[in-house]
């Protein structure tokens, strides 16, 4: 186990990195930022302490991270490595129920939103899109798309996307900055 301090601003793990620890978020804030494939569009999320990163990332067929993962204000971290985990944790019954309970839990929350209903309204599209690109559907993402990006991936015109935003900027639900869709709390996207 390693206890590490993190000052704002610091890199704790990289998209595309292999993932060799399980990394809990002890105090603070750190800030969770995922590409698309192409890099038309980003998503990033803050979360606050306690926070387990990517835990799913260390086993499987991919074993690399999904996202970029800095601190947003300052945190403290303790990391076990993958090694630990295999070999001491891992006898423990507590915490093999504990991984494989968090671990489905995960997967069934992503698998639910996923057959979802196709929503009618452009609006609900939206709303849709965003929370499909999110690991939680609670708190404050900053969605980083062209107008003309999003419009093309949901099969609406850019003009009518820019309304529909427009409109969702008046009803508080979002706030709208060159290029990118801040979500207060996206909590409010499912009301």
């Amino acid at each position: 186990m390693n206890f590490s301090k993190h000052k704002a601003g610091d890199t704790l793990c990289r998209q595309g990195a292999p993932c060799g620890e399980l990394l809990f978020i002890l105090n603070g804030t750190v800030a969770s930022y995922v590409s698309s494939e192409n890099e038309l569009y980003s998503v990033t999320e803050f979360f606050e302490a306690p926070y387990l990163i990517e835990m799913n990332s260390m086993f499987g067929l991919d074993t690399c991270y999904i996202g970029t993962y800095t601190a947003r204000t300052a945190v403290s971290t303790v990391s076990v490595s993958k090694e630990w985990v295999l070999h001491e944790l891992l006898e423990y019954e507590i915490f093999r129920l504990n991984y494989i309970s968090v671990s489905n839990y995960r997967v069934k929350n992503y698998r639910q939103r996923l057959w979802q209903s196709i929503p009618f309204t452009g609006e609900e599209r939206i709303k849709q899109f965003i929370l499909l690109h999110t690991e939680r559907p609670e708190g404050e993402k900053h969605i980083k798309i062209k107008m003309s990006t999003l419009g093309d991936l949901l099969n609406i015109s850019r003009v009518h996307v820019s309304a529909l935003l427009n409109g969702m900027q008046k009803a508080g639900l979002i706030e709208l900055h060159r290029g990118i869709i801040v979500v207060p709390d996206a909590a409010k996207l499912l009301a």
